[in-house]
């Protein structure tokens, strides 16, 4: 398994050191740490649960501020009721009833609004019980001997971000394009990767109302 220092290493290999010696272990290391963000990011590798409270008389809940490494919800459940909510859109909420959000009851349905909330109708009148989020997460900050969280076949994405990037800041556009392309390139077979796993993992669950 690759560490961020052994990936650190194979990164000036690929430069053959040709000048990179002008960047600190620090430099590097940012590289990395940045390619690493935008990974997690842009393919959603990075998937978790959480548990929340469900609160009373509330249709919009930030999770960005419940869930530390929030970036976007995939799937709720509800453990009160021990069913999926049904993923749907505020149009349909306001075909069911242009005041949803006064709706009052055990929750069913939730809708993203934006990059911290998230809907979920009805509401509870007393909270009570709690909900288990499924969703994709940051990437957490790297430690010289900490694996990051991609599939092993795939960390050679990181490699080709900071090669690239080292390659860019030294004004070697030719070389540093090659290394971008490569990583574009695998970054979007690494996300089809991904949306395939969750269409297995979620869909047929919450297809279920």
């Amino acid at each position: 398994m690759a560490t961020r220092d052994s990936l650190a290493a194979d990164i000036r290999d690929n430069l053959e050191d040709a000048g990179v010696t002008f960047y600190s272990a620090a430099d590097v290391n940012d590289a990395i740490q940045d390619a690493y963000d935008d990974i997690a990011v842009i393919s959603g590798c990075i998937q978790k649960s959480a548990t929340i409270n469900f609160t009373s008389l509330l249709s919009y809940y930030d999770f960005r501020s419940l869930i530390s490494d929030y970036f976007a919800v995939v799937a709720i459940f509800n453990n009160n009721t021990n069913r999926w909510l049904y993923p749907d859109t505020r149009r349909s909420f306001d075909k069911i009833r242009f005041d949803w959000e006064l709706m009052e009851g055990q929750p069913y349905m939730f809708c993203p609004i934006d990059s911290k909330r998230v809907a979920i109708t009805p509401r509870m009148t007393i909270g009570s019980g709690n909900m288990t989020v499924y969703y994709r997460a940051t990437a957490d900050t790297l430690g010289a001997t900490d694996t990051p969280q991609i599939h092993v076949d795939m960390t050679t994405l990181i490699e080709h971000y900071v090669t690239a990037d080292l390659l860019d800041q030294m004004q070697e556009y030719i070389k540093a394009d090659a290394w971008f392309q490569k990583y574009f390139d695998g970054l979007m077979e690494y996300k089809l990767r991904i949306g395939r796993l969750a269409l297995s993992d979620y869909l047929p669950q919450l297809q279920v109302r």
